[in-house]
């Protein structure tokens, strides 16, 4: 076997590097594409999009206006109340003085009168009391309206109590009387028609009784009408919702006398 002699081998060796610094490698050579390989495509990135700035929101200074507001007095009046309030379309009750007239002219007066009662009808409601008629001024003939209600159930009760005859005639079981009387406390009156008496309900003439016959050996006196209740049921408002009923009395005022009107819901017996 031959041992190698290996005393006159050099060793060299150096760490990578420093052996980088010493033997810096030389830069890529840029190779050239061969005409066999196909060409590359390069895709461009698209640009960015610029951004956009939000306009800052000027504020515009606005003078203040000057608005004349309208000056509110100091002091208010007030309208004084009325002196009385009205229930069911009638005035309340006022004083009445010794002739039977009302302190306040022009207001409805409701004087403490007792009238006879009617055998055959007696009484079941009281639509209005006795109301005293009074002229306003001098003039020879006088005018007073007034009102009256009826409720939904005796409307509905005048009107199933209708009956219509054979002969066309329309019967009534319930009635709606006005009876007029002169005004006076002292004792229980009876039914009296004013002088000259005119009568409408709703805008409806109500017929009169015929005046008696004047005698002829006096011929100067005055035909007077037979006084008596007076039945104005066809006359009013049955079906409507609010039953309103409007009355108008016209008459020549009588210093000596006065009357009062009154209408009553009776039934027939």
């Amino acid at each position: 076997m031959v041992q190698l002699d290996e005393s006159n081998i050099e060793i060299q060796w150096e760490c990578p590097p420093c052996e980088k610094i010493r033997n810096p490698s030389p830069p890529p050579v840029s190779r050239s594409p061969s005409p066999d390989e196909p060409p590359q495509q390069t895709v461009s990135k698209p640009a960015p999009k610029p951004k956009v700035s939000q306009p800052s929101l000027s504020v515009i200074p606005v003078p203040p206006t000057t608005t004349s507001s309208p000056t509110m007095p100091t002091t208010m009046t007030v309208p004084p109340k009325p002196l009385h309030s009205t229930t069911n379309g009638i005035s309340k009750p006022t004083t009445v003085t010794g002739n039977g007239t009302g302190a306040n002219p022009g207001r409805l007066s409701f004087p403490d009168v007792k009238i006879r009662d009617l055998p055959f009808y007696p009484v079941k409601a009281t639509l209005l009391r006795p109301c005293a008629i009074s002229a306003k001024d001098n003039q020879d003939t006088q005018q007073q309206n007034l009102a009256f209600y009826l409720t939904q159930d005796q409307a509905n009760t005048v009107n199933n109590g209708r009956k219509v005859e054979t002969n066309g005639m329309v019967v009534y079981k319930m009635h709606i009387l006005l009876r007029f009387t002169k005004m006076s406390a002292d004792q229980v009156q009876d039914d009296d028609f004013p002088k000259n008496l005119c009568l409408k309900v709703n805008n409806k003439i109500c017929p009169l009784p015929n005046p008696k016959p004047v005698p002829a050996n006096r011929p100067n006196m005055e035909a007077k009408r037979p006084p008596k209740p007076l039945i104005i049921t066809s006359l009013c408002k049955l079906n409507t919702k609010s039953c309103l009923n409007q009355v108008a009395v016209t008459w020549s005022p009588n210093k000596d006398v006065q009357h009062t009107v009154s209408i009553y819901l009776v039934e027939k017996l």
